[in-house]
């Protein structure tokens, strides 16, 4: 994590609130938190979705869908096979979620 620090900042500020924060995180969260674009455009800004494409490939995180919405969930955290806890998590995070788009 310290090389990926100081050599691709939005990776590790989502790894390091992913890891601080139960290891889920949503997508609306995570555009937040890596400040990147949502497409890849004529910017040299790295996408979100260049940034989970190769954190999926290395077999960091795992994308799921909950009412709509996509979290991404450390695999090193959870049993992927009892997904109990990860709904759970995503429930709470999507409550706060719509409080916060409709303060």
């Amino acid at each position: 994590m310290e090389v990926c620090q100081s050599t691709r900042p939005p990776i590790y500020r989502l790894l390091k609130f992913m890891i601080d924060h139960a290891g889920i995180i949503s997508y609306y969260d995570a555009l937040k938190i890596t400040a990147t674009v949502m497409e890849p455009s004529s910017t040299k800004v790295t996408s979100l979705q260049d940034i989970v494409k190769v954190l999926i490939k290395l077999n960091i995180v795992t994308e799921r869908n909950y009412n709509g919405v996509i979290f991404f969930v450390l695999i090193d955290r959870y049993d992927l096979e009892v997904d109990a806890d990860i709904q759970t998590i995503m429930a709470k995070e999507y409550s706060g979620m719509v409080l916060d788009c409709s303060l």
